[in-house]
């Protein structure tokens, strides 16, 4: 008859290293998501955005809400940037709050070229929907 094996680890102490398996796992997930988001990686400094052109001679309303739409868009990808860049990066300033968007100063200096083009581009956005409509109601 064979000598009876014991297992001498109990179940009990694997569990630190499922737990470490389980986080290096979700952390595999989570980078794997951010590279399908973002296949170039976050780099402000490489970033251009342009938004739409506004259109000359628009000749409905629907083409100046377009060219609303498309801009918004843009800003939303551009404060998309913003928000990652400053869940990556540790505060160099004072906690972020929604005010800081109003008064167009950014919590970490890191990204504060996004944070001023936010504001920027919704500034050109609104000029050129502004100028839309005027250029249509020129042409009635």
């Amino acid at each position: 008859m064979a000598p009876l094996q014991v297992a001498t680890a109990s179940p009990v102490a694997n569990i630190p290293w499922a737990i470490q398996k389980a986080h290096q796992q979700q952390a595999a997930e989570d980078l794997a998501a951010w590279k399908s988001q973002w296949p170039l990686g976050y780099n402000p400094a490489a970033s251009v955005v342009m938004l739409p052109l506004t259109p000359l001679s628009p000749t409905s309303a629907e083409e100046c809400s377009r060219y609303k739409d498309n801009s918004t868009d843009m800003i939303k990808d551009v404060a998309v940037h913003h928000a990652a860049c400053l869940n990556s990066t540790a505060s160099d300033r004072r906690p972020y709050s929604w005010t800081d968007f109003k008064e167009r100063e950014c919590s970490n200096s890191r990204c504060e070229s996004l944070h001023r083009a936010m504001g920027r581009l919704s500034d050109q956005a609104n000029a050129g929907f502004e100028r839309c409509m005027k250029a249509l109601q020129g042409r009635r």
